[in-house]
């Protein structure tokens, strides 16, 4: 054994490596893919929940402020 790697050994490592590699590769891509389609879809649930608390907030802001208008009004008329 000189410690030396021939022509073939080097030639099956590098096969080797690109198998692997290219493994790894599209194992990262489907779960790219994964990651994408969950991030739409938290995305399109998250829009969803904005525009129900914004609805929210518009109707009790509303009702604040016809109860102080009200209130306004009640102290005005008192006299």
């Amino acid at each position: 054994m000189t410690g030396f790697v021939t022509k073939e050994e080097l030639a099956q490592i590098r096969g080797a490596l690109n198998t692997g590699l290219a493994q790894i590769r599209g194992e990262m891509a489907a779960f790219k893919g994964e990651i994408d389609l969950r991030l739409t879809t938290f995305k399109g649930e998250l829009e969803v929940k904005i525009a129900d608390v914004k609805s929210d907030v518009i109707c009790w802001m509303f009702a604040f402020f016809v109860t102080m208008l009200l209130a306004i009004l009640g102290l005005y008329f008192k006299k």
